[in-house]
């Protein structure tokens, strides 16, 4: 279903200022009244003026509508072709070109601004854009990723939501369509500055459910189209994703997201068989090889066991288990603590949240001396 949510307007007590942009119905009001559709206008010299549509595209589109509009606001779609019919006698600004993060048009390079220009073309430059009053900045969101279940994940991966946090509590799940490295690296940064590892697209992680912990849940219809740079994801230029404004079914985005960064020469290896395939688990950590921290939960299980042997390269677990005497018992001090895997990740490292180096030379903490039988190397597609 396409996104409803309410919006507000400007006052029409505003008074503007040089450089303001304004976007002019120029047709009948559209049955929608969070579109803004029409003839954009800017604000110098005491007049509005118009601006020649040669050159005009979606990032000057999205400049226009994030500065003409009060709340958030994206592109519908094509929304820079819209026709808004001819000049006017003014013409402030020709061959305007932005990177779509400018806060104004002003801050975009064209020919002679703020200049009368004669428009070779005769055509002015229109826009067609979306606002949305809920979202009235980054700091009203929340990003998270939670599986097609509606578990929210401690979270290494998963679909990619936003959390409203203003008015009635909703979930945004993000959509696929054009979603790319450089939009899930920002959803990542934003998510506790952390780093992007993976990107998915068409619901990798199955179709989103319509509450998660009775919140609702609504599809968010728009392509963010960031550079990988940006703190947020309503930093980034965006647009609708189709004409219907519409994410159809099975276009979830996803994501992978590292933990923290990893340590320098953070490696593993098995000790105390005769098989290198298979041994208790020993890490190192500021060049001291120790043992792994005892604690409850996911360590004792395949998925820890899984990213044990792919830091190895040996393919994936067939067997954890707990302390056999066959192995042996460490004697080193705990270097990690915290360890809980969902299996996907590319290192101990990246474990949990709540993981911690440590480096326990009183030996005061309990030792987990698990066991892991790796497979062997295999073809790295399968896993």
């Amino acid at each position: 279903m396409a996104l409803v949510l309410p919006s507000a307007k400007r006052s029409d007590a505003y008074a503007f200022e040089y450089f303001d942009v304004r976007i002019v119905p120029t047709d009948p009001p559209p049955d929608n009244d969070r579109k803004r559709i029409g003839l954009v206008e800017v604000f110098y010299g005491g007049k509005w003026g118009t601006i020649c549509a040669e050159g005009w595209g979606f990032n000057e589109v999205a400049v226009a509508c994030r500065k003409a509009l009060v709340d958030y606001s994206f592109v519908l779609h094509k929304g820079w072709e819209h026709d808004a019919g001819n000049v006017s006698a003014t013409v402030w600004l020709q061959n305007v070109t932005c990177t779509g993060h400018e806060r104004n048009l002003d801050e975009c390079q064209s020919d002679n601004k703020w200049m009368p220009h004669s428009c070779p073309s005769g055509k002015a430059a229109g826009a067609a854009c979306y606002e949305i009053s809920t979202i009235s900045g980054s700091q009203s969101l929340s990003p998270f990723m939670a599986d097609s279940l509606g578990n929210r994940y401690t979270a290494f991966e998963g679909n990619a939501y936003l959390s409203v946090e203003t008015g009635v509590q909703m979930y945004l799940a993000l959509c696929s369509v054009r979603w790319t490295d450089e939009d899930a690296a920002v959803f990542c940064r934003q998510m506790s500055n952390r780093r992007r590892y993976r990107t998915y697209t068409k619901s990798f992680f199955g179709a989103h459910s319509s509450t998660i912990a009775d919140v609702s849940v609504a599809p968010f219809p728009v392509d963010f189209v960031c550079d990988g740079t940006e703190a947020a994801l309503l930093d980034c230029p965006a647009q609708a994703s189709n004409k219907n404004g519409i994410c159809y079914e099975g276009n979830d985005a996803g994501a992978a997201c590292l933990f923290r960064e990893e340590p320098a020469n953070f490696t593993v290896r098995l000790v105390g068989g005769s098989d290198i395939n298979a041994g208790r688990v020993e890490v190192e950590y500021q060049g001291t090889w120790g043992s792994v921290g005892s604690v409850s939960g996911g360590d004792r299980d395949l998925n820890y066991g899984d990213v044990v042997c792919r830091m190895l390269d040996m393919g994936y677990a067939t067997d954890v288990s707990p302390h056999q005497d066959d192995f042996g018992q460490s004697d080193k001090p705990v270097v990690v603590t915290g360890v809980d895997c969902t299996g996907a990740e590319p290192s101990l490292a990246q474990c949990g949240e709540y993981l911690e180096f440590v480096n326990d030379k009183l030996s005061n903490m309990t030792r987990d001396d698990t066991v892991v039988y790796c497979s062997g190397q295999v073809d790295k597609s399968r896993y």
